[in-house]
């Protein structure tokens, strides 16, 4: 008629087992939305740095060439950012040039770029000033 302690203590225990693992999942349910989120960030984080290296990689090739050789104007092409295609628009810009030719040049390079429906985009630019001559 009466159950012996050891019995009893038994069911408890797996009582307390069967809700610790419940618990735990719906735990893990609320968090798992997080680890997505997560990834995704990491990934548009990829992304973001591998713009910037095309970015930095293409004022460099143009300041290499130096303040003469670099002439006003715009131009567009295709890249890909680690492994999602973009475009990268490279603009050269007059800010200010005296009579002999002498001044400043505005370089600005924007990479852009589209996931899902999320678009982005990174611009980095310099200024390149012209050698100067002592009169």
């Amino acid at each position: 008629m009466f159950q012996s302690r050891k019995s009893v203590a038994r069911c408890f225990t797996l009582l307390e087992g069967l809700v610790s693992i419940v618990l735990l999942g719906l735990i893990l349910i609320g968090t798992a939305p997080f680890f997505s989120y997560g990834v995704l960030l990491i990934h548009r984080s990829s992304l973001r740095r591998d713009a910037t290296e095309l970015a930095a990689g293409r004022v460099e090739d143009l300041l290499d060439e130096g303040f003469f050789a670099l002439q006003q104007g715009q131009g567009e092409e295709t890249v890909d950012i680690g492994g999602v295609s973009g475009t990268m628009t490279t603009e050269v810009e007059n800010t200010f040039i005296d009579a002999d030719g002498r001044g400043y040049k505005l370089i600005r390079v924007t990479v852009a770029w589209t996931v899902g429906n999320k678009a982005d985009q990174l611009t980095a630019a310099t200024y390149l000033s012209s050698p100067w001559s002592a009169r």
